[in-house]
């Protein structure tokens, strides 16, 4: 089978590998569709790996093609998304179901290999089915919904009608701001980012935008602000804009060190800025948590669509992500949002 491999920072490769074997608990799955999460670069070029070799991609979809022994719960044949978290199931947080906290995690696509492969196993607990209606190329992007899900809930729990800022115009973006503007009722959401690319997406999607480099007069202006893209300069925008006993959010993977200066600090205590940071989502392999409520957005949702901009082959991948590599680098304008890889 074929394998996208991370051998050494910054050596991404195309490699024909042995299929695995199926072990006790697993599903073999043909990988039907994978996305490009920024954090796979980080991984790939900013020495981001925990080892090597390793196959990065931890947002997926697959179809079961082997079953192995003591699974039982699915069959041959179905489609399935996947909660790429491995839980040590031991510690205090796993005893309580709260999977995100776990102290000692595995994890599809960075702690393990991961889905731009041809084929992977997976452990019955991780699964998510789909229905007969999903597409489940769009299904691939469950997990970094699922995560915007939980950082809504950061902001729903307690609005009461003030403005609300998104810096980081990408696909994590423009997600939380759809969502809090159909199902939360936000009617006043601004955008800001660097590339007119995604501004230009975000006005057709019925939300404000400022370029970032037109200059910002917004100063202590918005009661939410939602960080998205993890520049240093973004987490410093945020604590300027937002206003007295305002929320903060932190959802970019951080692309360096995140050094506050004085002034910054002394905006936090002064506004009484209450700051929450996110990194997974909600799991709990059924009911109402933040996979069910996901999957049902991309069953129901057409401005989704718009946010997938590639669609690219396995071959195509390495390619791709040292493309992304020099755009993140020299800061071009560009007009990727989203990629997905397609299996063959």
């Amino acid at each position: 089978m074929l394998a996208v491999v991370l051998k050494a920072n910054g050596r991404v490769e195309l490699e024909e590998r042995s299929m695995p074997k199926t072990g006790e608990g697993e599903y073999l799955l043909k990988i039907i569709g994978a996305g490009i999460c920024s954090s796979d670069i980080f991984r790939a070029f900013s020495n981001g790996s925990y080892f090597y070799p390793i196959v990065m991609g931890h947002e997926f979809t697959g179809k079961i093609v082997d079953i192995g022994p003591g699974a039982y719960k699915y069959k041959r044949g179905q489609k399935v998304t996947v909660f790429p978290l491995n839980p040590c199931g031991k510690c205090k947080s796993c005893l309580g179901k709260k999977w995100v906290y776990c102290e000692d995690y595995g994890y599809y696509g960075s702690r393990t290999d991961g889905a731009f492969q041809e084929y992977l196993n997976v452990k019955e607990w991780n699964l998510v089915p789909l229905s007969e209606e999903s597409n489940p190329i769009m299904a691939s992007l469950c997990e970094p919904i699922a995560v915007c899900f939980r950082a809504v809930s950061k902001c729903v729990s307690d609005w009461d009608g003030e403005e609300l800022a998104v810096i980081g115009g990408g696909f994590i973006g423009l997600v939380v701001a759809m969502i809090l503007k159909e199902d939360h009722g936000f009617r006043d959401i601004m955008i800001i980012d660097r590339n007119r690319f995604k501004l230009n997406l975000a006005e057709e999607m019925g939300l404000r935008t400022k370029l970032f480099s037109e200059g910002l007069n917004y100063e202590n202006k918005f009661g939410y602000v939602v960080e998205a893209c993890g520049a240093v300069s973004a987490y410093q925008m945020a604590i300027k804009l937002a206003n007295a006993n305002a929320t903060v959010i932190l959802i970019g993977n951080p692309q360096g060190n995140a050094n506050l200066l004085k002034g910054d600090v002394s905006n936090i205590l002064r506004k009484e800025l209450t700051i929450r940071g996110v990194w997974n989502s909600d799991y709990q392999g059924g009911g109402n948590d933040d996979w069910a409520k996901a999957l049902k957005l991309i069953d129901s949702s057409l401005w989704l669509n718009k946010l997938v901009t590639h669609n690219i082959t396995l071959e195509e991948l390495p390619g791709m992500i040292e493309h992304m590599h020099r755009i993140k680098v020299k800061g071009v304008p560009n007009n990727i949002l989203k990629v997905i890889v397609h299996n063959r």
